[in-house]
């Protein structure tokens, strides 16, 4: 039980470094209705004016009939902060003595 417990914590955490270092943005595709002749050139070009947190909130302009879908959920839809409270409390279970014990469950500062 611990032992998962704290695998989850650190998936979480994991997880989270990992969004928040592509700029909070969901991972998706871009499409475009013909043939791209140079698809590396076009995902370099994306991910230097979008990946990132420095480049967080940034307009995307799409040229020629390309279309951009996300394929992933957002973290609120994936109950991201709820999980790292959740663990928190879990992983304070293993340690009864540590003021993160004495705290109710869902009251712990992140």
């Amino acid at each position: 039980m611990a032992k998962n417990a704290i695998g989850l914590a650190i998936a979480t955490e994991e997880y989270g470094r990992k969004f928040f270092a592509n700029g909070a943005t969901p991972s998706g595709i871009l499409e475009y209705p013909g043939t791209v002749k140079d698809p590396e050139k076009v995902r370099e070009s994306w991910n230097a004016g979008f990946a990132g947190s420095g480049n967080a909130q940034k307009v995307a302009v799409l040229e020629e009939g390309m279309k951009y879908t996300p394929i992933s959920i957002s973290p609120e839809q994936a109950q991201f902060l709820e999980t790292r409270k959740f663990q928190i409390d879990e992983i304070a279970r293993i340690f009864p003595n540590s003021s993160a014990y004495d705290r109710r469950p869902g009251e712990v500062e992140l």
